[in-house]
């Protein structure tokens, strides 16, 4: 289970263990470049360019991953580009074991408490159950 940039690392991990089960929520998509940079001021500003995650090896990763996956979308999200989580959900679509769910109305972090936070985790711990108790 990752969210946000832990989505990207449970990502990188599907190329190293096997497990059966992958949750990410709102999950990042960093360009090779970025992959490679220390985590100061030159990482966000390759973050910052234009559609610079297009050539993200996390699309690459999901693509062979063939264990049960849920993808969780936040409708409101201001971090992550609707276009990473539509082409992460393109390629999810092609395997038999995976599962979308958008929170309508939620923030990128919908595990920090606001008026909403309670309906919003219920909603995602109902679908991360079923993947967790059961095959999607």
């Amino acid at each position: 289970f990752g969210v946000s940039m832990g989505s990207y690392i449970a990502l990188a991990l599907t190329q190293y263990l096997e497990f059966n089960k992958l949750i990410i929520q709102v999950p990042a998509a960093y360009s090779s470049k970025a992959q490679n940079l220390l985590f100061d001021h030159n990482f966000t500003e390759e973050l910052r360019r234009e559609n610079s995650w297009n050539d993200s090896p996390s699309f690459e990763w999901l693509g062979k991953y063939n264990g049960d996956v849920l993808l969780i979308a936040a409708e409101k999200d201001e971090v992550i580009p609707k276009a990473i989580i539509e082409r992460y959900k393109e390629i999810g679509e092609s395997n038999s074991r995976f599962k979308f769910l958008s929170i309508a109305n939620a923030p990128h972090n919908i595990w920090k408490k606001s008026d909403n936070s309670i309906l919003y985790l219920k909603e995602a711990y109902g679908e991360i159950r079923k993947v967790i108790e059961l095959d999607i």
